[in-house]
């Protein structure tokens, strides 16, 4: 009676109802929402459309939905739908603004139910924490596996299967929880009318194995929309029909629209007047009811290990693999979990992460360890150093270097034995000058340097990477008349004597432009990777330089995938292997090179997806050894 007493005290609506609107839906035989199930509950939901619009016309007519909606507020950071403030599991007043503070998107109903929005993995310090204060001890998760993934929730169950995982660990169960938690996982569709028998499926293992008393079960969907409402309301008018079965009361056409007609009050009033608007789901609720009626056969649950319980839909609510999109939302969940991971490591206590000094790119924080130890013998001669740290062993990162770097950059060349340059600068950052301009140049008295181009001069390599272009050259330089010299002996064993030459340094600069501040595409890391694997056969010692204006995060991902493809040739890496090495080789880069690049979730997704390329089509090489 308090529902209905609070319906009846509010204050009156006038409701100019169309008829002649409710009639032509009645006669439209294509509902706004369609449901994919057996044929029997396709059967018995169409026979409910006409109840269902006959019902939601007399929800509106009972019910205060101006008042109703007039308080009810949205949450900070949290769904669209605004809720009923006084019910939410962190109580609001209706005196608040009408944009609450951040907190779990959840009403509790009178049945014992919680509806919610899924809780993302950013959100399970504050769901564990409410799980154990409402003493929440079954969870009923909607959505498909592309939503899970968005959620951050691939393999993060938050709240209640962190909880069981806290009790295996002998750490005892939280207070006030009582017995194993159990977590259903349920794949119902978006924008899609749920089938009467997964209703019956769910809420028959729900009262075989029933919360306690004092516990409450959560029922969430991505957005808090209206599959939890469904379940929600579902469930009261589950546990409604079989008390008044158990009682012996007869339960018939009118018993079961009642008891809809209820519940659908219920989550009005304390959820959202803004969910179970359209007729198709108060025809699910309806289908169920007159299922419970009819008492038919019971459906087939497989399960899989406790206490996870994996409730699956009947033969049609199998859905086909959602393909390149459920993959890419795999690994952008995965990579923002490690990103994540690794901000929280324990290792990062104490460690210090800095710009380079002279740097522009202040937000590029580099570990002092690998940061490019200037060469004393430039010190007092005119120009620039280099700024540039190690992110791997020999690779090296740099800021692109100007003409008042070209002697730095030289003598790097030499004392280093850099082969190759990648340089990742866009179409217009390759535009500015670069420090290897073609040719001799005297900075003074005994000091030059030479970057002496090939006759062939700049090539296409468009077949590889579209825009990409390579310029063999060779390097040399002399400081205060003495010739800069390079470590000869890890040449490969079979170079000739005469090609092996102390003051010379054969390198080839590869230009292949990739847009600024968006993720590098897996198939050009793939490519790059490839390209800069013909460096790395010449032998171990060689080094590869990346750079970029600022030595920005694409030098950094660049260097990843080489790293990745290195150990695809070296043997090491296998499709069993390939998300421990690609775990490895970030967190890696974040610790001894850039903590920076653990905000960079999208470029590792980036690199995770050209991992699954190149176990598709990699192939390995006659590399040096």
């Amino acid at each position: 009676m308090g529902l209905l007493n609070r319906i009846f005290s509010s204050p009156p609506r006038d409701v100019n109802m169309d008829t002649s609107a409710v009639a032509q839906v009645k006669d439209d035989a294509r509902p706004k929402l369609t449901m994919d199930g057996p044929r029997a509950d396709r059967h018995a939901w169409h026979a409910e459309l006409p109840n269902a619009l006959n019902l939601l016309a007399e929800l509106k007519d009972l019910e205060p939905l101006p008042f109703a909606g007039s308080i009810e507020k949205r949450i900070h950071r949290g769904p669209a739908l605004p809720v009923h403030p006084d019910t939410l599991l962190q109580r609001a007043h209706l005196s608040d603004p009408a944009l609450l503070t951040e907190r779990l998107h959840a009403n509790r109903l009178p049945c014992g139910a919680v509806v919610m929005a899924t809780p993302t993995h950013a959100q399970r310090k504050l769901w564990l924490e409410s799980a154990k204060a409402h003493q929440i001890t079954h969870v009923v998760r909607l959505g498909t596996d592309l939503e899970t993934m968005t959620l951050d929730l691939a393999g993060r169950e938050p709240g209640l299967a962190a909880l069981t995982a806290l009790t295996a660990s002998g750490h005892g169960a939280p207070m006030g929880l009582k017995g194993p938690s159990r977590f259903w996982e349920v794949c119902v569709k978006p924008h899609a009318a749920v089938p009467p028998s997964v209703l019956r499926e769910v809420f028959d293992k729900l009262a075989a194995h029933p919360p306690e008393a004092g516990c409450l079960v959560a029922f969430q969907s991505p957005g808090g929309d209206d599959r939890s409402a469904v379940f929600g309301a579902g469930w009261k008018v589950y546990k409604d029909l079989q008390a008044k079965r158990q009682a012996g009361l007869p339960v018939d056409d009118h018993t079961v629209q009642q008891a809809v007609q209820d519940a659908v009050l219920q989550t009005h009033m304390n959820r959202s007047t803004q969910v179970l608007q359209q007729p198709e789901h108060l025809a699910t609720l309806l289908a169920m009811g007159m299922q419970l009626c009819n008492q038919p056969k019971q459906p087939t649950v497989r399960f899989v290990a406790h206490p996870r319980v994996a409730t699956l839909g009947t033969e049609t609510l199998r859905q086909p693999p959602d393909g390149a999109a459920l993959q890419q939302a795999r690994h952008a969940a995965a990579a923002r979990a490690l990103c994540q991971d690794i901000l929280e490591m324990k290792e990062l206590v104490g460690q210090s992460y800095e710009p380079l000094q002279g740097s522009k790119a202040a937000t590029r924080r580099i570990h002092p360890d690998c940061v490019l130890t200037p060469d004393a013998r430039l010190q007092s001669l005119p120009g620039e150093g280099l700024l540039g740290a190690w992110a791997a062993h020999r690779t090296l990162v740099l800021e692109r270097p100007g003409p008042a770097q070209a002697l730095a950059w030289a003598t790097a060349c030499l004392t280093h034995n850099i082969s190759a340059v990648v340089d990742v600068s866009s179409a217009a950052e390759l535009a500015q000058p670069d420090a290897m301009t073609n040719g001799r140049q005297s900075v003074q008295d005994g000091t030059h340097f030479n970057f002496e181009w090939g006759r062939s001069g700049q090539v296409e390599l468009d077949h590889l990477l579209p825009g990409a272009t390579a310029t063999g050259m060779q390097i040399s330089a002399t400081l205060r008349g003495e010739p800069v010299t390079r470590d000869v002996s890890i040449d490969p064993s079979y170079m000739d004597e005469e090609h092996r030459i102390p003051t010379e340094r054969s390198l080839e600069r590869l230009q292949v432009p990739l847009q600024r501040g968006k993720p590098v595409p897996p198939k050009h890391l793939l490519a790059i990777a490839k390209l800069m694997e013909g460096y790395r056969s010449d032998g171990p010692g060689h080094t590869v330089a990346v750079q970029c204006p600022g030595g920005d995060v694409r030098a950094a991902v660049v260097a990843a995938a080489d790293a990745l493809y290195s150990r695809f040739q070296a043997g090491r890496l296998s499709a069993e292997t390939l998300d421990g090495s690609i775990r490895d080789i970030w967190t890696r880069l974040c610790l001894d090179y850039s903590i920076d690049l653990a905000h960079e979730p999208e470029q590792l997704a980036s690199l995770m997806d050209m991992g699954e390329l190149l176990m598709a089509t990699g192939k390995r090489t006659q590399r040096w050894q």
